[in-house]
């Protein structure tokens, strides 16, 4: 009997005064026979009702979450969850949903799906919450706060957190088990940490990671032995190059899904160790792990790059996509048969995990299944999330930047239409949307056959966490929510790259050439063909900018740069830790200021000061003849220790004298490396490993092997995103906070505005206040001013 119609025999038996008795005994039933997940449950943009009647989908850019009917394909529902929903997820019941509001660090429970939906309750949660995942009968709601570090527990029929699993260090998906029965106590809560754990001294290495899988049991989140996924042979020779197949490391655990006693990870891997080459950097591996055993499965169904098995499949001279930015995996009923999404690739991909012929790509119809176009026009751009029905061939598909529903035909193996999810963007909004999808996406101009994309080394617009080896030495990723300020008054640019090269987002063109293989966006001639299109030539990096050089241009082809300029402005900075001690913080936040009087205080603020938490900006507008003459005008050095004796140019260290300093030995003269923006460089001994001159010898090398730029110092990151910022520095030497302020390898760092800070009093427990600050800044923590005399850009 259909819900409907057993509510409305119901509705009669009580109007006639003969169902009280026969309704209570449903519901005693119901309680002592909940309803139960038909499947393992794990986290997504999407998700299905269990009996397939209703689509749920989350919109971050909408802060809502829209329903569409099944039947029909049509949105039914649309109603406001809070900020930036990011996850969401079906209680059995087929009534209920819960969605994690990222923005907002909430969950909330929304009511009546089949019906009129209604937010009926919000509880709050940590850090960037970002998955979310049900227990069988949906009794307990786990939700993975990436930023926080924790899985929290709630309660789902009081909507109350009764609980929190904390060892995980940034996760950002869930899978829980299900077994098929109604106990909860017996099931696995499953964590993959979103990034690679470091090897020991292997950071900038292709080996230097390996992937986590934390296990818990749910009757008592004990911890169990987790999976541990290592590096492996990628199978690709980067183009121009000879030096055999790279290694490439696990990073980048978006999703997961269970199927058969094993999970399947979706990952973006990293090979950071160089030369750039767009197909030598990141590669879209599904690892494997068996959870009977708590290992890898590195057999012929086991851990798979893709990108390999898409280059099996399709000939060199057709078209292909090689699956940039993996972000979610789903499986068909209980066969072994998974479809994952690209969002930088606009591509479903079926992969075939055949126990006797090994995993494959593809079926008769095609090898990969397009979602980006359809009859030349666009469908679904950047998806970032599916989920296939419970009966029957549909998979259904969260199209993020294009804002509408997906639905492929699985049976035809093809895209069957888009349905609208949240309205288009208009004004402002519309520019933002253009550069958020030039920034994920690895198609047309963007990258050689969508093998990446900007968001491939920066997921969410942030970092990587990745050190890649780069023309200028060893880099970390730098979290592009400090590009540009967020606190109140008027935005500030930062100055790009550790270097201090770059002075605006258009400089990336040599990014999208060089290290992505695309043809670019600074083009003239025969514009919209990109066999007739040629590039224009671009200058040194701080000499004519590239935006100059693209407004000049007739005809210029594109203005995405523009517009990629305006998203990365609105990329939010992840918030504080929630579960702070307000008062540590507030001890903390003193600690950071100048010393003064008695007041023992760091004078982390002489640095990482001013808007956005840097004292790094922008402080010219870039043009030929600006930049001509900076770059001849001397000007006063910050003061000591936080730069080098010598005279700076505005653009340039040029003539550098001998340095002599602990990290080197002795005096020697540092190469010219190329212009720099010299006034936001502070020198506070990050150069190499101090006091250890070999090992600083064989970290500090550029791509080409010859010694790196940063002797004379680094442009100061800003402070946004510390939780998800792990390891630290440049070079990533310093694994954690705690390490970067403890270690006395760092000590000249931690020393530069006051010789003897954390070295009087409690400095155990000022160290924990400091921490806890540096964890709570985001975008609304007030921000502290540069002292005077500090910020010598004129």
């Amino acid at each position: 009997m259909k819900t409907a119609q057993r509510n409305w025999a119901l509705g009669l038996l009580v109007s006639a005064g003969l169902g009280i008795g026969l309704l209570g005994l449903l519901q005693n039933s119901a309680a002592q026979n909940p309803a139960v997940l038909k499947k393992a449950s794990k986290s997504g943009t999407i998700a299905i009702t269990p009996d397939d009647r209703f689509v749920l989908m989350v919109n971050p850019e909408d802060d809502s979450l829209s329903i569409f009917n099944t039947d029909t394909d049509r949105r039914v529902a649309k109603l406001k969850t809070g900020l930036e929903p990011w996850a969401v997820v079906m209680h059995p019941d087929g009534q209920t949903a819960f969605v994690a509001n990222r923005a907002e660090a909430t969950v909330v429970r929304v009511a009546g799906i089949n019906s009129t939906p209604r937010v009926a309750a919000t509880v709050k949660v940590g850090s960037e919450p970002t998955g979310l995942a049900l227990s069988p009968t949906g009794s307990r709601l786990y939700v993975a706060e990436w930023a926080e570090g924790r899985i929290a527990i709630v309660d789902t029929a009081s909507m109350r957190v009764i609980g929190s699993i904390d060892g995980p260090t940034n996760p950002r998906a869930v899978v829980v088990t299900n077994d098929g029965d109604s106990d909860d106590a017996d099931e696995l809560i499953l964590v993959p940490e979103f990034f690679g754990r470091p090897i020991r001294g292997a950071e900038s290495l292709d080996e230097g990671r390996e992937g986590l899988v934390r296990i818990y049991k749910s009757s008592d989140n004990s911890p169990q032995s987790p999976i541990v996924f290592k590096p492996l042979d990628s199978g690709f020779v980067p183009e121009g190059t000879n030096a055999g197949t790279v290694k490439t490391s696990p990073n980048q655990f978006f999703s997961a899904a269970v199927q058969g006693g094993k999970i399947y990870v979706t990952s973006v891997s990293a090979s950071p160790k160089g030369p750039p080459r767009f197909n030598g950097n990141v590669f879209p591996v599904v690892y494997v792990g068996n959870l009977a055993t708590a290992s890898e499965d590195t057999g012929n169904t086991g851990t798979v790059n893709l990108a390999k098995k898409v280059a099996e499949a399709i000939p060199a001279d057709k078209p292909r996509n090689f699956l940039a930015d993996l972000v979610d995996i789903d499986f068909i009923g209980t066969s072994s048969v998974a479809y994952t999404v690209s969002r930088g690739a606009d591509v479903m991909q079926r992969v075939v995990f055949d126990a006797t012929r090994g995993t494959s790509v593809g079926s008769q119809f095609n090898v990969q299944i397009e979602l980006g176009v359809q009859n030349g026009r666009p469908a679904c751009q950047n998806p970032i999330g599916m989920v296939t029905a419970n009966n029957g061939p549909v998979a259904y598909v969260n199209c993020w930047v294009s804002r509408n529903l997906a639905v492929v035909d699985l049976s035809k193996q093809a895209l069957e239409k888009v349905v609208a999810s949240s309205d288009p963007p208009t004004g402002r909004d519309l520019e933002v949307n253009k550069g958020r999808r030039f920034y994920f996406t690895g198609r047309g101009r963007w990258s050689k056959e969508a093998w990446s994309s900007c968001g491939s080394c920066h997921p969410d617009g942030l970092s990587d966490n990745i050190t890649w080896s780069f023309g200028t030495g060893p880099r970390q990723t730098t979290d592009m929510s400090g590009s540009f300020s967020h606190g109140r008054g008027r935005q500030k640019q930062r100055i790009f790259n550790w270097s201090g090269v770059f002075d605006e987002m258009h400089d990336f063109e040599r990014n999208t050439r060089d290290t992505s293989g695309g043809l670019g966006a600074v083009t003239t001639d025969g514009c919209g063909d990109p066999n007739e299109e040629r590039r224009l030539d671009l200058g040194g990096n701080l000499d004519k900018p590239v935006k100059e050089t693209q407004d000049e241009a007739k005809p210029s082809c594109t203005k995405d740069w523009d517009e990629i300029n305006e998203f990365v402005k609105t990329i939010r900075p992840p918030k504080g830790l929630q579960t702070l001690d307000a008062a540590s913080v507030a001890r903390g936040a003193k600690l950071f200021g100048m010393p003064s009087g008695r007041e023992n205080n760091g004078g982390c603020v002489a640095c990482h000061g001013g808007a956005g938490w840097t004292i790094s900006r922008l402080n010219f507008q870039p043009s030929s003849q600006t930049n001509a003459d900076l770059a001849k005008a001397p000007f006063k050095a910050p003061v000591p220790p936080f730069a080098p004796t010598w005279n700076f140019h505005t653009l340039q260290i040029a003539n550098q004298p001998p340095v002599a300093d602990t990290t080197t030995g002795p005096a020697e003269p540092a190469a010219v490396g190329p212009k720099q923006v010299a006034c936001v460089l502070r020198n506070v001994g990050t150069f190499g490993i101090p006091g250890n001159k070999e090992a600083t010898d064989a970290l500090e090398k550029k791509a080409d092997n010859t010694r790196a730029q940063g002797r004379g110092g680094y442009n100061v990151p800003s402070l946004y995103g510390l939780a998800l910022g792990a390891p630290y520095l440049h070079h990533g030497q310093a694994a954690t906070l705690d390490e970067l302020l403890g270690d006395p390898k760092w000590e000249q760092h931690l020393h530069a505005a006051n010789p003897v800070f954390l070295t009087t009093g409690d400095v155990d427990q000022q160290k924990k206040d400091l921490i806890a600050f540096l964890l709570s800044i985001d975008a609304d923590t007030t921000e502290q001013e540069v002292p005077r005399g500090f910020d010598v850009c004129q």
